[in-house]
């Protein structure tokens, strides 16, 4: 989660994002997975359209426009460390992980010698300390299957 850097709910620094959630519920402040926090708290943010503001576009555009408001986004950490120009906002809430999206490899198609060799390196000590090393402006991006950050410890987010 990113906002405004005045941060009106005081959410900075929290590691539970449905805390922070609450909490700018309570302070009058901040698509699916977002609305599945508030409605999994009770909160029908369609009946909030005094601080509640729903946003169209991708999300370098919701960027800008929470920039503008002084809102809270969440937002996913590549497009959020892609970004030149923060407009003023700053990471929050960083790595809870009800916010994680998983990907994975999975074979289709048995047999098809380069698809397993994929496959296999994507499973490899060597790929998962490239996956925890990969980082865009100084931000990494991503935590490998076997959660470490390729150091042999655990993250720290």
């Amino acid at each position: 989660m990113v906002g405004s850097q005045a941060e009106m709910a005081r959410v900075r620094g929290l590691k539970d994002i449905k805390m922070a959630v609450r909490w700018i519920a309570s302070a009058r402040g901040t698509r699916d997975r977002e609305l599945a926090l508030w409605n999994g708290m009770g909160v029908n943010v369609h009946t909030r359209s005094t601080w509640y503001v729903g946003s169209r576009g991708d999300e370098a555009e919701v960027l800008r426009q929470a920039g503008n408001l002084g809102a809270y986004v969440l937002v996913e950490r590549m497009t959020w460390a892609a970004q030149a120009n923060q407009r003023g906002l700053e990471v929050l809430v960083p790595g809870d992980p009800v916010l994680r999206t998983n990907y994975a490899s999975a074979l289709t198609r048995d047999g098809r010698e380069e698809a397993v060799t994929w496959h296999d390196w994507l499973l490899s000590d060597a790929a998962q300390a490239v996956i925890a090393e990969f980082s865009l402006g100084g931000v990494r991006i991503f935590t490998p299957e076997n959660g470490h950050n390729g150091d042999g410890r655990p993250p720290r987010t």
